[in-house]
């Protein structure tokens, strides 16, 4: 029986190539379908080949792997899961920001490999939800895995911080800021976007610009107008819109 994920390698070096192809042969999820050396033989082996998986160098001869996913040349609706693979450390916040779902930085060990592995098959669940499976969009996926961690931005500082810890999320412009214990974290991203990857039995939606952990709520006081004040381990209290009262009224 062959592996349930498909996977294709992107890197110009043919000695990269094969050493990743190597490492992955221990891999059981995993069969490497395809290798291109350029970027825009990437884009065209993801349309033809279909895989789950890419691992996408960042430095290629004709542009750099960013443009295989911000050029258009993939449509979003075909779009693998993403782990970057490269020497340079200075682009992991770019990797992040176009929803990667690891960085794997030269050298690496199999141990690390196997990290990537396993978090490029949870992002790829997350996305594709139970309608897909990889593949064959006919299968379903027995269940929805949802992230344990974001990669986030605080001051000149770029780290992970797990969800469970995120006690509410907020819109700032064309950011989002993250409270873990009073403290905000950075992350480019939409709300409706970072939402949707995020577990709704964990996560909840309480007016067009605030996101709560259900986790982190001691206290629940509804008003008759339809909002809600929600109040937050710390001393922290939420107000929730009257659009979003079913939501808050059902979760609680």
């Amino acid at each position: 029986m062959s592996a349930p994920y498909r996977a294709l390698i992107v890197d110009d070096e043919s000695l990269a190539r094969a050493g990743l192809r190597a490492m992955l042969a221990s891999e059981p999820s995993i069969t490497v379908v395809g290798e291109a050396a350029t970027a825009l033989a990437s884009a065209a082996a993801i349309r033809e080949l279909r895989p789950d998986i890419v691992f996408l160098d960042i430095r290629l001869p004709d542009c750099d792997g960013f443009r295989v996913l911000s050029g258009g040349a993939v449509p979003e609706s075909e779009r693998p899961s993403i782990v970057f693979v490269t020497a340079h450390a200075q682009h992991a916040v770019d990797a992040f920001d176009m929803s990667a779902a690891d960085y794997l930085l030269k050298p690496y060990d199999r141990a690390r490999l196997s990290r990537a592995v396993r978090r490029a098959i949870r992002d790829l669940t997350a996305r594709r939800g139970a309608t897909s499976s990889p593949g064959s969009p006919d299968r379903a996926y027995p269940q929805r895995v949802y992230p344990e961690r974001v990669l986030v931005r605080h001051r000149d500082v770029v780290s992970f911080v797990s969800l469970a810890d995120v006690a509410w999320i907020e819109v700032l412009g064309n950011y989002l800021r993250l409270f873990v214990d009073g403290r905000p974290h950075l992350v480019r991203k939409t709300l409706n976007a970072f939402a949707a990857q995020l577990d709704p039995a964990v996560f909840l939606r309480i007016s067009r610009s605030v996101v709560v952990n259900l986790q982190h709520v001691v206290r629940v006081r509804h008003h008759p107008s339809g909002q809600s004040e929600l109040h937050l381990r710390g001393g922290l209290t939420l107000s929730s819109s009257r659009r979003y009262r079913r939501q808050v009224r059902t979760a609680f």
